[in-house]
């Protein structure tokens, strides 16, 4: 494009740097009616397939059109069979996360894939406190079985007591742990289905996942992912919420008196 240019000034000079106006020339005057009568027909055979598909076709056929005129055929189909507007998705309160109002009401945990050393993978565990973010229960293991998970829950039920419910996805190691949550009267709160987010510990927290990821970036051996897994767990315990601080209140007192 450089040299075109280039040579139009050697040959015009400035003048030869001005262009006309350029105007588009129809579709339909590049596109013969026989052309468009096969792409609408393989659109109506298949509404799905998208433009790339449809060169491919044509091109079976012995056209020979580039992506951009393909492109520009699909989407007069498109609009001459316009889709019916879809109806607005009411929210469904049933869907939020569990909500929590005091620490230790409902864990939420998670079990990830998280480095992978000498063609191994090693897995992550992290439970999750729902009210101060708190990491309450942590682990990092070569194997991702019902023992693993049963070790980092009897930790962090030793150390901070039994929450009223556990939400989890349904891996077969929490389906697996879920009767042993009921002998200790603790429910088991599984996300349905398509709804992630409900586990907060995949969608609220993931911040802190992503941080664990930066620990472990560059580790070979194993023992060293131990250490570091065990690190960011050290550093992360208490990484509370400004709302739950405990001078919170004080501040907003204080706020509020002055104004």
């Amino acid at each position: 494009m450089v040299y075109y240019w280039q040579r139009r000034f050697q040959a015009l000079g400035l003048v030869g740097l001005t262009t006309q106006t350029r105007t588009d020339t129809p579709i339909t005057m590049r596109v013969s009616v026989q052309a468009m009568m096969d792409v609408f027909q393989l659109l109506d055979n298949n509404p799905l397939l998208g433009h790339y598909r449809v060169k491919m076709a044509l091109d079976s056929l012995g056209y020979r059109y580039g992506h951009t005129t393909v492109w520009q055929m699909v989407a007069l189909y498109k609009q001459a069979h316009p889709h019916p507007p879809r109806e607005p998705r009411v929210p469904n309160p049933a869907e939020r996360p569990k909500a929590t109002t005091a620490p230790h009401q409902v864990w939420f945990v998670d079990l990830r894939y998280l480095v992978q050393i000498a063609g191994h993978w090693l897995y992550s565990v992290l439970i999750f406190d729902g009210y101060s973010r708190a990491i309450v229960g942590a682990g990092c293991f070569d194997r991702q079985n019902f023992s693993r998970i049963v070790q980092v829950f009897r930790h962090a039920l030793t150390q901070w007591g039994a929450p009223e419910a556990v939400v989890s996805d349904h891996g077969a190691v929490f389906v697996a742990l879920a009767p042993c949550l009921r002998q200790l009267d603790i429910q088991w709160a599984p996300t349905m289905k398509g709804h992630p987010w409900q586990n907060r510990a995949e969608s609220g927290f993931a911040i802190q996942r992503r941080m664990l990821d930066a620990y472990v970036v560059g580790c070979t051996e194993r023992e060293q992912v131990y250490h570091r897994h065990a690190q960011f767990v050290q550093d992360y315990q208490f990484w509370g919420h400004w709302a739950h601080n405990p001078t919170t209140p004080f501040i907003l007192d204080l706020i509020v008196t002055a104004l």
